[in-house]
């Protein structure tokens, strides 16, 4: 299946297209899209093809399918491939726009657009496709269980990993869709053609027996995103990192600035671990197997994704909504209290580092001064015992 071929483009609009008109039983598939990514030019894109005819209405996403999240509904039920290019969460500094991201949803999680879909997030990676003067293309990947995002942004057949989970669990009777949906950055995204590709593997006995049209969409290694760390272990007959098992786990150790040890445990082969820092500045964290007796000692491999969460992003609105059934006005208000308190450690911090920095100041003015003071005393000194030394050798030989 092949689209925008012949010259057309399609322009996407917040109703979106849905790519085909019946459903798609593929267990593994390759979706190649290549995308145009402009800023705004003055006026609103619209669904169109090459020769600027509205393409039929059927085409765009029936309208219980249309909502908040880039013109997709809310609670959508499969996976979603999101690129973002403008940032929302104004705190969450650690990743540069335009920025790729994945998801799977049952139809009970949801996207925060405040947070950049932070929470719900698979994975993601930054990629450079606004304003290019070419093509860029974007490819995803299903198979076996694995999903697989890949960029190629300057056009030079150079593929980029972006995304690679294990442990996806995608039902089959799924159509394709597209959408976009534009805010303070206001861009033109057009697909100017998608192509869909059929892969041909094996799947086990067991597999076979499933009824892939009645699962649930699901990933089996990121159970929730309150997680701080999971590993993997690498299988060389499956050439793909898997689940790590039960008796592995991980040790944990965070030292201050000071090395001094605020936490030392042992923990689970996923899971959390929190802890609160006293003192600002660098902190260590030590991550170590707790046993010598797995694979990877043996010239295995092991993975381990850790997710940093600091102040407000490491806590679960929603999860605080259900348990103190806060209304959304309520939920708000605890939101800004919080940012408040946050904006207020972050000034002490300041007020912390440049306390610290005039006091560092006035050590190097103080030891640069007397070291001064100190040269001009041994000068003098030298100079004393020169002169005293010069007036004995004369002395001695009766030059005065």
């Amino acid at each position: 299946m092949a689209l925008g071929r012949d010259g057309k483009v399609i322009s996407l609009l917040v109703c979106g297209v849905q790519i085909g008109k019946s459903n798609v039983m593929l267990r593994a598939f390759s979706l190649l899209f290549m995308l145009a990514c402009l800023c705004h030019r003055g006026a609103l894109a619209d669904i169109t093809d090459g020769n600027s005819e509205h393409l039929k209405r059927e085409h765009s996403l029936i309208k219980p399918y249309q909502g908040s999240v880039f013109g997709n509904q809310e609670q959508f039920i499969g996976l979603g491939v999101f690129v973002d290019t403008f940032r929302n969460d104004l705190q969450g500094m650690d990743r540069s726009f335009p920025y790729i991201s994945t998801m799977v949803n049952n139809g009970s999680l949801t996207y925060d657009h405040g947070k950049d879909g932070r929470l719900s997030e698979l994975g993601g990676c930054s990629a450079e496709i606004r304003n290019r003067d070419h093509d860029t293309y974007l490819a995803i990947r299903y198979s076996k269980g694995r999903l697989t995002v890949m960029v190629d942004v300057e056009d030079r057949n150079e593929w980029k990993e972006c995304i690679d989970v294990s442990g996806v669990r995608l039902p089959t009777g799924y159509f394709f869709g597209a959408s976009a949906a534009t805010g303070d950055l206001s861009d033109n995204h057009d697909i100017i053609s998608m192509k869909l590709y059929q892969l041909m593997v094996e799947h086990t006995p067991e597999e076979e027996n499933v009824d892939w049209t009645k699962i649930e969409p699901s990933v089996s290694l990121l159970k929730s995103p309150k997680g701080n760390y999971r590993t993997q272990l690498y299988d060389k007959q499956r050439e793909e990192y898997l689940p790590a098992t039960p008796g592995l786990g991980m040790f944990v150790e965070v030292k201050d600035p000071d090395d001094k040890v605020i936490l030392s445990r042992q923990y689970g082969s996923e899971g959390r671990f929190t802890f609160t820092s006293h003192t600002p500045g660098e902190h260590q964290i030590c991550l170590h197997s707790n046993s010598s007796k797995f694979a990877l000692f043996a010239g295995g491999m092991l993975r381990v994704h850790l997710d940093i969460q600091v102040g407000e992003h490491a806590t679960n609105y929603a999860e605080i909504a259900a348990k103190d059934k806060l209304t959304e006005l309520q939920l708000r208000v605890r939101q800004l209290i919080e940012q408040v308190e946050q904006i207020q450690k972050e000034q002490n911090y300041q007020r912390y580092r440049e306390e610290r920095f005039r006091q560092t100041s006035e050590s190097t003015n103080q030891r640069v001064l007397w070291w001064s003071i100190i040269q001009t005393l041994i000068l003098v000194a030298i100079g004393f015992w020169q002169m005293r030394h010069l007036k004995s050798f004369f002395e001695a030989k009766k030059l005065v």
